[in-house]
C-alpha cells in the first residue's frame, strides 16, 4: 500500500515541511499539524478559491482519473492531449500541488519518479467539492431477494492461520500451495471462485479463497516462508489477536478494498462516496452511479453499473462487507452493521458449551480467546453460533504442545459464564491423561572428563542459576537457551569448554524470509521543494524576444518558433493578418501542397491555420 499523508509529511525534512506550511498559514510544521490543516475543510474552502483553473483541473485529475493509485510520467502525457489547459500550465499546477502539500513524489527503487496524492486528502477535497449531506438518498419500495455476504473474510482468515499453525503448508518450488493441501483449506473455508473471477485472488494455480487469505496474511505479516514451508510468525500473530474488532475489520478492509482497487484506481472517488454513507440504509447502484457523475462531472470517465457490480459489488458482498438485494428499482447494496463505514460489530456475548462436546462460540467473541479454544476444538460449521467440536484427538493435540487440562477448562467456563457440563469436565480431564506422560526436552550437557571437575562446577555459585541438575557422576543439565552466557562464565572462572563441531542441518543456508516484511510497491518519498521551472524543461532557455510579446518573424523562424511549442507542450499567442489574436495549444506542424499549416487546440476546440496568415506569434511561459 502507498503511504499515508503523516508519512509522507514525516518524510520530509523540516526545511521542506516549513515552506509548505507557509502557503497555508501556518508558523509551525510538525507532520501532525501539518496534515489537520491540509484536510481541514473550512481552509480548503478557502484555499481553492485562490486556485486557478489549471490547479483545481490537476486536483480533479487527481481525485477521478488517478484514485487510489501512483501517476507515471506515460499517464500525464495521455492526459495532456485532451486538457482544457496548455500541457504546460497543467505541468505548473502538479509543482505547484506539490508545494502545497497535497501531492507527493515517490520514487521507485529503479528511479523512476510518479504522482501521489494520499487517501485523506482526496478523502477531504471530495467532501469540499460535494454539496449537501454525505448520506445517500435510501432505496424506496419493495425487495424482491437478497444475498448476504456468510461469514467475513475474517472468518477465512482466521482459519487459515489455526491451520498453518497446526501444521506447516508445504510449498511448491514456484512457492504455491501444494495441490492436496487446497482441500483441507477450502474445507473450513468459503468457496469463493465464481464472485472472484476477476479479481487479484482468480486467474492463479490456486483456488481463490487459499489465494486469498495468503495474501491477507502476508501483507500483515503474519505467516512466513521458512525452510520451503508456511508458518505463523507467533510475535505478529499474538498482536493482530489482541487487537479490538473495530480495528482489526478496519484493517481488514483497507487491504481487501486496496486490492480489489488495484486494476481500477479511478473507481477511488466513487468509492469514498460509498464510504461516507455512514448508515446501514439501501442504495440502488443507479442512485450512487449519478452521485458520482455529478460530483466528477467532465473529470472522471464513465462508468457501467453492471461493471461496478461484477467487479467491486459482488466481492465485496462476498467478503461480508455488504449486502445486495434487486428490487424495481434495480441491483441494491448497503453496508453490514460491522463494516467500518457502519462500525456497529455486535457487543462481546457469551456462548455455550453443551454435553455433547460442541461448542458454541458468537461470531464477534475476543479472537485471542477463541484461539486458545481453537487449539483444543476443532472447527464445524455453523450459522448464527460457530461450532467448533471437543474429541481425544483435538485435545490430544492441544496438550502434546503443552496446554494444560485446568486451562482448557477455564477457558470454556469463561466463554460460558459461568460452569460447564460436568461429563465436558470429565472427558477433557480423562483424554488429558493419556497424552504427555512423557516429556521430551533439549538439554545443554555439561560433560566433565572426571566426577572431581562436576563436584567442583557444582560448588560455584556463579554457576547455579544455570545449572538445572545433575545426571550421573560426570553430567550436569544446563539452561539450552543460555549457552553462550554459561561459555562466558566457564571462561572467566578458568574453565574455558571445549568447541565442539556442530552438524550441519539440512536447509538451513535458504534464507528465511517473512513474507509481510518486504514493502510491496517499494516507494520512497521525494524529500525536496520542487521548483517551477522542472514543469517545462528547456523553457527558460528559449530567446528572450521569442516570449516577451508578439512580432513577426521570417517564416523559417516562425516554423521554428511553432516546433519548439509543440516541443515544449507550451501555448502560442497567434496575430493573424487580418488582426485577430489567437491563444492555442499547437499539437502538430505539417506542409501540405508547399504550405505550412498548423493545427492546434483554441478554447476547447480544434483549429487549423496556414503559417502564411500569421502575422506575428509569441511562445507564452507558463507563470
Amino acid at each position: 500500500m502507498y503511504p499515508s499523508l503523516i508519512s509522507c509529511l514525516t518524510s520530509l525534512s523540516p526545511e521542506v515541511r516549513l515552506r509548505i506550511a507557509a502557503h497555508h498559514g501556518l508558523r509551525e510544521a510538525e507532520p501532525e499539524t501539518l496534515a489537520r490543516r491540509l484536510t481541514d475543510p473550512a481552509h480548503l474552502r478557502s484555499f481553492v478559491r485562490r486556485m486557478d483553473p489549471a490547479e483545481r483541473e490537476g486536483m480533479d485529475f487527481f481525485l477521478f482519473q488517478v484514485g487510489e493509485g501512483v501517476c507515471a510520467e506515460s499517464k500525464l502525457r495521455e492526459r495532456e492531449s485532451i486538457l482544457p489547459v496548455s500541457p504546460s500550465r497543467f505541468r505548473i499546477a502538479l509543482v505547484r500541488l506539490r508545494r502545497w502539500g497535497f501531492l507527493y513524489g515517490l520514487r521507485r527503487r529503479w528511479g523512476e519518479t510518479v504522482y501521489w496524492c494520499p487517501s485523506e486528502v482526496r478523502t477531504a477535497w471530495l467532501n469540499v467539492n460535494r454539496k449537501g449531506s454525505p448520506l445517500l438518498p435510501p432505496a424506496t419500495g419493495r425487495i424482491d431477494s437478497r444475498e448476504a455476504g456468510g461469514r467475513g473474510v475474517w472468518h477465512a482468515l482466521f482459519h487459515f492461520l489455526v491451520l498453518c499453525d497446526r501444521e506447516r503448508i508445504p510449498l511448491t518450488r514456484d512457492g504455491g500451495v501444494h495441490r492436496r493441501w487446497w482441500k483441507k483449506l477450502s474445507s473450513e473455508m468459503e468457496e469463493w471462485e465464481e464472485e472472484f473471477r476477476e479479481t487479484p485472488w482468480a486467474d492463479r494455480q490456486e483456488p481463490a479463497s487459499v489465494r486469498l487469505v495468503r495474501d491477507l496474511a502476508r501483507l500483515q505479516g503474519l505467516v512466513r516462508e521458512r525452510g520451503g514451508a508456511l508458518e505463523v510468525d507467533p510475535a505478529r500473530l499474538d498482536s493482530w489477536l489482541s487487537l479490538s474488532w473495530e480495528e482489526r475489520l478496519r484493517r481488514l478492509y483497507d487491504l481487501t478494498r486496496f486490492r480489489l482497487l488495484e486494476g481500477r484506481p479511478d473507481w477511488d472517488a466513487l468509492v469514498r462516496l460509498m464510504e461516507a454513507h455512514r448508515s446501514e440504509e439501501w442504495v440502488a447502484v443507479s442512485t450512487l452511479l449519478k452521485e458520482w457523475a455529478s460530483l466528477a462531472g467532465k473529470s472522471g470517465g464513465r462508468i457501467q453499473g453492471e461493471a461496478l457490480v461484477r467487479h467491486w459489488l459482488k466481492p465485496l458482498c462476498r467478503l461480508g462487507w455488504i449486502e445486495l438485494a434487486s428490487s424495481p428499482q434495480g441491483i441494491l447494496w448497503r453496508w453490514t452493521p460491522f463494516a467500518p463505514a457502519v462500525c456497529r460489530a455486535a457487543a462481546e456475548e457469551t456462548g455455550l458449551v453443551q454435553p455433547d462436546f460442541e461448542v458454541l462460540i458468537p461470531p464477534f467473541f475476543p479472537l485471542d480467546k477463541r484461539w486458545q479454544i481453537a487449539r483444543f476444538a476443532d472447527y464445524a460449521g455453523g450459522d448464527h453460533f460457530l461450532v467448533y467440536r471437543i474429541g481425544a484427538d483435538s485435545v490430544g493435540r492441544a496438550r502434546e504442545r503443552g496446554m494444560a487440562e485446568e486451562e482448557m477448562i477455564a477457558l470454556l467456563e469463561q466463554l460460558a459464564g459461568g460452569g460447564i457440563p460436568a461429563n465436558v469436565t470429565v472427558g477433557i480431564r480423562e483424554w488429558c491423561r493419556r497424552v504427555g506422560r512423557i516429556s521430551l526436552r533439549h538439554a545443554l550437557l555439561v560433560e566433565g572428563d572426571d566426577e572431581e571437575l562436576i563436584d567442583e562446577l557444582e560448588r560455584i555459585p556463579e554457576l547455579g542459576e544455570l545449572i538445572a541438575e545433575r545426571v550421573g557422576r560426570r553430567v550436569l543439565i544446563a539452561d539450552a537457551n543460555r549457552e553462550e552466557e554459561l561459555r562466558d562464565r566457564l571462561k572467566k572462572l578458568g574453565f574455558p569448554p571445549r568447541q565442539e563441531v556442530k552438524p550441519r542441518k539440512p536447509g538451513t543456508d535458504t534464507e528465511e524470509r517473512g513474507e509481510g516484511d518486504a514493502e510491496p510497491e517499494g516507494f520512497t518519498v521525494e524529500n525536496r521543494y520542487p521548483d517551477l521551472t522542472e514543469a517545462v524543461p528547456g523553457a527558460r532557455n528559449l530567446p528572450r524576444m521569442w516570449t516577451s510579446a508578439i512580432r513577426s518573424y521570417h517564416p523559417a523562424t516562425v516554423q521554428d518558433m511553432v516546433r519548439k511549442a509543440i516541443q515544449l507542450r507550451l501555448e502560442l499567442r497567434v496575430k493573424e493578418k487580418d488582426g485577430t489574436v489567437r491563444q492555442l495549444i499547437p499539437r502538430q506542424l505539417e506542409n501540405r501542397e508547399g504550405s505550412w499549416t498548423m493545427e492546434g487546440v483554441d478554447g476547447g476546440r480544434r483549429v487549423r491555420i496556414e503559417l502564411s496568415r500569421i502575422g506575428g506569434v509569441q511562445i507564452r511561459l507558463p507563470e
